[in-house]
C-alpha cells in the first residue's frame, strides 16, 4: 500500500491536488 501511495504521489506531482489528497501537508 506505501508503494501505491508513492506512486500516486510521483503521478500527481503535475497535479497538486491528486497529491494533496494524499500528502497535504507533506506537499505543501
Amino acid at each position: 500500500m506505501y508503494s501505491y501511495v508513492l506512486f500516486i504521489f510521483r503521478v500527481g506531482e503535475p497535479s497538486t491536488s491528486l497529491s494533496s489528497i494524499y500528502q497535504p501537508n507533506s506537499y505543501v
